[in-house]
C-alpha cells in the first residue's frame, strides 16, 4: 500500500521483493506512476507502478528506487523540467496511456554523470517535483522501469 495522496492509499504490486528486505520498502518515499488502468496480478489489483533504476540482468541486476526529493508533496505530480514554471496539462488517462502506448514511446533514464545522486530523465529532460529533481543515488546511465 502506497500513500499517494489520495484519499486512500493505493495497492500496487512489484517484483521487488527480490531485490529489497520488507524494512528497506516500509515507510519509503518512491515515485509512483498511477495514471495506469489497474491490472490483475496473481488475482489480486494493482493500481500504478513504482518507479526503479536497474542495471544489469537476473542475478547480477542492480535495482534502486527513483527517490522524489525530501519536500516533495505525496501524490505531487512529476513532470519533464521544460514545464518548469507552467501549468501542467492534464495527464492522460490510464486507457489514454494503454490506447497511446505511452510508456513504450517514451525513453526513461538515469543521466550518466561521475558522481550521483543521478537525475530522473524522461526522453533526456530531467524528472522534475516542486522541490526539485527525482534521483537515482547510486546509479548512472540505468534504464528506469
Amino acid at each position: 500500500m502506497i500513500d499517494v495522496g489520495e484519499d486512500e492509499p493505493r495497492q500496487i504490486l512489484s517484483g521487488l521483493r527480490k531485490f529489497f528486505t520488507a524494512d528497506q520498502m516500509l515507510n519509503r518515499r518512491v515515485a509512483v506512476v498511477c495514471n495506469v488502468k489497474a491490472s490483475a496480478m496473481g488475482g489480486i489489483s494493482s493500481c500504478g507502478f513504482v518507479l526503479c533504476a536497474t542495471k544489469g540482468e537476473g542475478e547480477t541486476a542492480q535495482v534502486e528506487f527513483i527517490n522524489p526529493p525530501a519536500g516533495a508533496k505525496n501524490g505531487e505530480r512529476i513532470f519533464p523540467e521544460s514545464l518548469k514554471g507552467t501549468e501542467l496539462p492534464a495527464p492522460y488517462s490510464g486507457a489514454a496511456m494503454k490506447k497511446k502506448k505511452v510508456m513504450r514511446k517514451i525513453v526513461l533514464k538515469t543521466a550518466e554523470a561521475d558522481a550521483g545522486p543521478f537525475a530522473a530523465l524522461c526522453d533526456g529532460e530531467t524528472l522534475m517535483t516542486s522541490a526539485g529533481p527525482c534521483v537515482s543515488d547510486t546509479l548512472s546511465g540505468a534504464k528506469i522501469i
